[in-house]
């Protein structure tokens, strides 16, 4: 492989003679012959130096840094001052820096068209910036991204857990509540002790059926048959408010690819 000069001159860099071609010669060069003339030497030096600094320039860099005058096709590369690869947007792209405000309009930096690949439709990232912005304003510049607050990413699919319960969680989908108030169904089985016989001063009682009275009620002519005997109501406790269910959690910004 050729390698740049131990001191890194270029050739004729220093040379007394560098003379441009005139623009009209680019074409159609020069010809050898009778009566034709031969290119001086200061055209010699102009090219031979031109050729040189762009081998030197690829041997050092890898790839053409950046320039205003370069007219960059589409999908052509640069080397841009921030030493990222960028890919031109557009065809007869000339004087746009790729760091520019509004650069990632006209140039698409390597590192975005990696994350793209990385972060199909589906994918979630945790960052403070939208990822749809372009790079230019902190984004990833690809995509529709929507932001998801105050809930806990799941795993799509059908799970069944140590119970035998099985659930299946569609992907985008949200579940779950932040408190629950218990049903009677959701009570674990329980007793309740009571204490049966005289009416006592208990003021409300049950019939074994499911009736229920006061006490007043039942010496007053409620009917009661030989064989039942009343059973005290026990008295209420609990402040029938529903209780948090919240796991332990740490808040980030959150964002889940759309489109």
């Amino acid at each position: 492989m050729r390698q740049t000069f131990p001191d890194e001159a270029i050739w004729a860099n220093d040379a007394p003679e560098i003379d441009d071609p005139d623009a009209t010669i680019y074409r159609t060069a020069y010809e050898s012959g009778a009566g034709k003339t031969p290119p001086k030497a200061g055209v010699h030096n102009y090219l031979f130096r031109r050729s040189d600094e762009q081998h030197q320039h690829i041997e050092r860099n890898g790839i053409p840094r950046w320039d205003p005058r370069t007219i960059y096709v589409l999908g052509g590369w640069c080397l841009a001052s921030d030493h990222n690869l960028y890919r031109s947007r557009v065809a007869g792209n000339v004087n746009h820096d790729p760091i520019a405000t509004n650069g990632s309009t006209f140039w698409r930096s390597i590192m975005s068209i990696m994350k793209e690949y990385e972060h199909e439709v589906g994918s979630v990232v945790f960052r403070p910036t939208n990822p749809g912005l372009p790079e230019s304003q902190g984004g990833f510049g690809f995509g529709t991204w929507q932001k998801v607050s105050g809930r806990s990413p799941i795993g799509e699919g059908s799970f069944t857990d140590v119970r035998g319960e099985t659930r299946n969680f569609a992907r985008g989908s949200s579940h779950g509540s932040f408190k629950n108030k218990l049903s009677i169904q959701e009570m674990p089985e329980h007793d309740h002790d009571s204490p049966v016989g005289e009416l006592g001063n208990i003021e409300s009682y049950r019939y074994p059926f499911g009736h229920t009275g006061t006490k007043r009620q039942m010496y007053g002519g409620h009917p009661a048959y030989d064989g039942y005997y009343f059973i005290p109501l026990t008295n209420k406790r609990g402040g029938n408010q529903p209780h948090n269910i919240t796991h332990p959690v740490f808040a980030v910004p959150m964002w889940y690819r759309t489109a």
